[in-house]
């Protein structure tokens, strides 16, 4: 079995003080002295591969791991292509792509489909099911209707038995657990499994030796459409606050009636 699972390397908003927000407000604002981490969903969907392929050794079968990212020209990332070498993933495919590819789904669905249809053919397809900076979340939809596969969304356990894919999702109100046949693809949401291992110091010696297979991409390669017409204009670090307020009345009845009309009735009303 192959599989394969996308990964996005983002920037730490949250590493970023109140103070530094002002700076950030800009029309083109420079986020470079952010720190760079993996996208959290995406590092859910890598350490969900690993655990995977560890269970289904233990039945005779030892899948083949592929990781591939789309990150910037110059970018470095050679510390996040060497960890997973060392934490088990047998082989890296990297695009590199000049432009600026923030907020446009469309685009990078494309470049994504036309690489992995290049590589050999997947059982099984891992992305996060959203990736900053947009969160749009329509890259993993995109791609399984590219390539026309079936998709599960906000994925957060999966285990193999007997050549199928037991697979337990999120959906309002609970989780639903759902069996599928390969070829497939996992939008991981909440995994069960958040956080990608760490290499032994002998794991990450050998990995030192690996080299990604890079590829240079174009986005006049993948012509825009009406959901990529979003540019970044400015960031600016949500408003949370607390502002409490004294509840004026002569008794509890009173109170709670002020309460009622006050600020819970039209929250009541919208989620109906």
């Amino acid at each position: 079995m192959r599989f394969l699972v996308c990964f996005k390397v983002v920037r730490d908003l949250d590493s970023v003080t109140e103070g530094e927000w002002a700076s950030a407000a800009l029309p083109h604002p420079d986020l470079s002295f952010t720190k760079r981490i993996l996208n959290p969903f995406d590092e859910c969907a890598l350490e969900t591969a690993l655990r995977l392929r560890d269970d289904m050794r233990q039945q005779g079968c030892e899948p083949h791991l592929t990781a591939l990212t789309l990150c910037g020209e110059g970018e470095p990332i050679d510390n996040f292509t060497k960890n997973l070498f060392a934490a088990g993933y047998d082989e890296i495919q990297l695009l590199r792509c000049a432009q600026d590819f923030r907020f446009r789904p469309a685009a990078v669905s494309r470049l994504l489909t036309g690489a992995i249809r290049q590589l050999d053919p997947f059982d099984l397809l891992l992305f996060g099911c959203q990736a900053g900076y947009g969160d749009s979340g329509q890259v993993p939809l995109r791609i399984s209707a590219a390539l026309n596969i079936r998709c599960l969304n906000r994925a957060e356990r999966v285990r193999y038995c007997s050549g199928f894919f037991e697979v337990r999702c999120r959906m309002d109100g609970g989780h639903i657990v759902r069996t599928a046949a390969p070829p497939l693809l996992l939008a991981m949401g909440n995994a069960e499994y958040s956080y990608l291992r760490m290499a032994t110091l002998r794991e990450k010696m050998a990995a030192s030796k690996w080299e990604t297979i890079e590829y240079t991409v174009k986005l006049d390669d993948a012509p825009d459409d009406a959901s990529d017409d979003a540019r970044l204009l400015s960031l600016s670090r949500p408003d949370t606050a607390r502002r409490p307020e004294m509840l004026q009345g002569d008794d509890a009845a009173g109170k709670t009636a002020l309460l009622y009309h006050t600020y819970l009735k039209e929250r009541l009303v919208e989620n109906l």
